[in-house]
């Protein structure tokens, strides 16, 4: 009796330890979910934590002293989940496809309906506020700030009912240039800038309850999805500008290295195995979790124009990141004074 007892409890952990290595590649495919969303929206970053200058003209000509800046745009991306399709190609055993409309089907309307075209369309949205001093000395150090903090999102969470939401976000930017040529004449004034920006951007969710069939036995997935983002960034620039009365065309050429790190994965993760019975015949607490780091040159092409109204300005403009080929559309507004 010993012994069968003996041998049932050998099998049972056999058993155990073959399901429990049959986990790794459930594992192993989540983190190649993350990985793979990360490589689409790193290289994004530079080019949208960039925008919200809210300085198009290149000289001042000493006019102002002190000035504020508003910006709200958006980076226009290619879109996300291009390497998920129906057959789940690139993964080996967990069904990414479902586990990702699992996630969207708990999130609000509006996001539902942008999923249907995300593989194809993906708005990053840009909010900054600044401010810059003007000096005797034809230079200009314009100093840039944004902030999202988590505490709102607590709040609109409630409202909207997703209290597992978690959003915050942080750019800070420092932007010196040197005026080299005045606008005289049929002369266009030029500069030369130097800047920095860090930006920081965290998203959280708590993953639905997700289930999959494996040929008789149930895989069973939960925990909190985390995205990570963060950005360095310095460089140089060079903008050309010429008046024509109010009307103030543009264009810049910047060259700016990145160091960007993005992070994704899961914590208070969970994964369980349950026979036909529901006993639990493999678990595991091991959360996915893959990094993505971009360390390239990017450079950036920007054209746009003022429209100068005494001490308040308009500015739409747009650029293009010649790596990514994607476009950048901005509105910002200036006040001197």
């Amino acid at each position: 009796m010993k012994k069968i007892i003996f041998i049932s409890i050998i099998i049972m952990i056999v058993s155990f330890s073959v399901y429990s290595q049959n986990l790794d590649p459930i594992i192993d495919d989540l983190s190649t979910f993350f990985y793979e969303l990360g490589k689409e929206m790193a290289p994004h970053t530079v080019q949208n934590e960039l925008s919200g200058y809210g300085v198009g003209e290149a000289d001042f000509d000493n006019a102002r002293l002190f000035f504020i800046t508003t910006s709200i745009g958006a980076t226009l991306s290619s879109g996300l989940f291009e390497f998920i399709d129906t057959e789940n190609s690139q993964f080996e055993i967990l069904n990414v496809y479902n586990f990702v409309d699992n996630i969207i089907q708990e999130t609000p309307d509006i996001i539902q309906d942008g999923y249907d075209t995300a593989q194809t369309f993906v708005p990053y949205i840009n909010l900054r506020l600044g401010a810059g001093f003007n000096f005797y000395f034809d230079t200009d150090v314009i100093i840039l700030f944004s902030i999202f903090p988590g505490a709102f999102t607590s709040w609109i969470g409630e409202m909207i009912d997703q209290e597992t939401l978690e959003l915050s976000s942080i750019n800070l930017g420092l932007r010196i240039r040197k005026a080299l040529l005045k606008d005289r004449g049929w002369f266009p004034a030029i500069s030369l800038g130097i800047g920095y920006t860090f930006a920081d951007f965290h998203l959280g969710y708590g993953v639905p309850e997700f289930t999959q069939d494996l040929g008789g036995d149930q895989l069973v997935i939960a925990g909190n999805l985390y995205l990570d983002s963060v950005m360095h960034a310095t460089g140089v620039d060079i903008a050309v500008s010429k008046k024509f009365a109010a009307f103030i065309p543009f264009l810049k050429v910047g060259a700016y290295y990145q160091w960007t790190r993005f992070t994704g994965g899961m914590n208070e993760f969970v994964a369980r195995i349950l026979d036909a019975t529901d006993v639990v015949i493999a678990e595991t607490d091991k959360g996915p979790e893959s990094v993505v780091t971009l360390s390239e040159l990017s450079v950036i092409l920007n054209g746009g124009f003022e429209i100068k109204l005494g001490g308040f300005v308009l500015c739409p403009y747009t650029t293009f990141d010649v790596s990514t080929q994607s476009f950048t559309i901005n509105l910002e507004t200036r006040t001197e004074f």
